[in-house]
Formats: C-alpha cells, sequence, structure tokens
C-alpha cells in the first residue's frame, strides 16, 4: 500500500505537526468556502428561500457560523476521501498518510470516528479558547508520545511523505496566498 517515499519517522518534531495542523485548517477552509459557494448558487437559483438565505446571511456577517458548519462537514467528508482515496486534499497536498498498524486503509466507520474524537480531543468542538487548549495539549503529547490521543486510540499510524521543509513551507506560503485571494472573489 505504501511505496517508498512514505516514512514513520523515529521522533515526531514539530514541523511534522505542522504539517498536520495545516492539513486540517487546509481542509477546514477548503470546505468552508465551497459550502459559501454552495449557498451561493442555491440562493442565485432559489431566491425565494428563505431558509438558505437566512443561513447565507449569517455566513455574510460571522466568522463563527461557516466555521462550525464547515468543522462538523469535515468529520464525513473527510472520513469518505480518507476511506475511498486514501487522504483529503490538504493531508495529500502536505504528504500525510492515516493507516492501520498494518499499512492498510481504514474502514469509513473508523474514520468517521477518527474524525469525531479529533473534533472533541483536538478540537474542542470548535469553541475557542476551549479549542486552543486541546489543540496545544494534543500538540505537546504529539511531539512526547509520537502520536495524538485519538490516533493512539483508534491504534492508528501517520505516516508523511518525505519531502524537504523548504516543500512544505511553500507549499503553506501559496496556500495562504490562495486563500488569501479568494477573499476578493466573495
Amino acid at each position: 500500500m505504501l511505496s517508498t517515499n512514505w516514512i514513520e519517522p523515529e521522533k515526531i518534531t514539530a514541523s511534522y505537526a505542522w504539517r498536520r495542523l495545516f492539513a486540517r485548517g487546509f481542509d477546514i477552509t477548503f470546505y468552508w468556502y465551497l459550502i459559501e459557494i454552495i449557498l451561493k448558487l442555491i440562493t442565485y437559483f432559489l431566491p425565494g428561500n428563505s431558509f438558505v438565505q437566512i443561513i447565507k446571511d449569517k455566513i455574510d456577517n460571522t466568522i463563527l457560523i461557516p466555521f462550525l458548519i464547515s468543522t462538523y462537514i469535515l468529520i464525513f467528508i473527510n472520513a469518505i476521501l480518507m476511506h475511498y482515496f486514501g487522504n483529503t486534499l490538504g493531508k495529500k497536498i502536505l504528504g500525510i498518510k492515516v493507516i492501520e498498524q498494518n499499512n492498510t486503509r481504514p474502514s469509513f466507520i473508523r474514520f468517521a470516528k477518527r474524525e469525531l474524537l479529533v473534533i472533541f480531543k483536538g478540537e474542542g468542538l470548535g469553541i475557542p479558547l476551549v479549542s486552543f487548549i486541546c489543540m496545544f495539549l494534543s500538540y505537546k503529547k504529539l511531539l512526547k508520545f509520537k502520536a495524538t490521543s485519538w490516533d493512539k486510540q483508534m491504534n492508528f499510524k501517520i505516516v508523511y511523505r518525505q519531502q524537504s521543509i523548504y516543500i512544505t513551507l511553500i507549499i503553506v506560503i501559496i496556500y495562504a496566498i490562495f486563500f488569501e485571494l479568494l477573499k476578493y472573489f466573495r
């Protein structure tokens, strides 16, 4: 299942942790914009739909609603993508794979359970201060124990594509520029 350019590092450094954070951030941001585009298309083609208009107005006026929607939709989309394609877009770009200990791809149900654990344990349900504390503690556990609590609980291992830190930085910079430019098309 794995080619030779994927490794399970002996020691997890901060760069591996940041790759994971940026991959998840990319996915959340991507879904956020996708949801916004879908709602705008629906309101364009169905202008009388008041429920969709209320959701669209909330998205236009607050950051919290689309963040929460994209975070919870992330559970299902990530589980589907990781089960059928082996990766999400963010993980693919940043060279991260979640696999079973025997190097096979987990089932959809196992991926969905993992995503729920990430939302609860790693993101504190998206509650701003709680989320920061959960992410910080997860980061510390990842560096110390070489696994996050949810991956340890699910008995998953994470492998990384071998790539230079410079490639990762270039990808992150391109990501930041791309999503900053998307703001001008809103």
